[in-house]
C-alpha cells in the first residue's frame, strides 16, 4: 500500500509541472482581417505571420539575452492577458506616391 501511495504521489509530482508548461496560443488580426499574427508561448516563444491564409513567416522563435546571461523567451509564462478591438488606421504625415 505504501508503494502505491508513493508511486501515486510521484506521478502527480511529475505531471503537475508538465501541465503547467502547456503551450498558450495568442492571435492578433489587422483591422480588415487579412493579416494574422500568431504567438505561441510554451517552452519557447514563437510567432508566425499569415496574409489571406498564406503563410508569410512560419513559426519562428524569438528571445532576448539580457546582461548577466538572463534569457527571455525560454520557459516563460504569461502573467496576464487582455483583449480589445481597435478600429483605426495610421495615415502618413508626408504624402506618398
Amino acid at each position: 500500500m505504501r508503494r502505491l501511495a508513493a508511486l501515486l504521489s510521484l506521478s502527480v509530482a511529475v505531471t503537475v509541472p508538465a501541465g503547467a508548461q502547456r503551450p498558450h496560443h495568442y492571435q492578433a488580426q489587422s483591422p480588415e482581417g487579412a493579416t494574422t499574427l500568431a504567438v505561441d508561448v510554451g517552452d519557447r516563444v514563437t510567432y508566425s505571420i499569415a496574409h489571406r491564409g498564406r503563410v508569410l513567416l512560419g513559426a519562428s522563435s524569438i528571445s532576448l539575452t539580457l546582461g548577466g546571461g538572463r534569457m527571455l523567451g525560454r520557459g516563460e509564462t504569461v502573467r496576464s492577458t487582455s483583449t480589445r478591438s481597435i478600429r483605426d488606421s495610421v495615415r502618413p504625415v508626408a504624402p506618398t506616391k
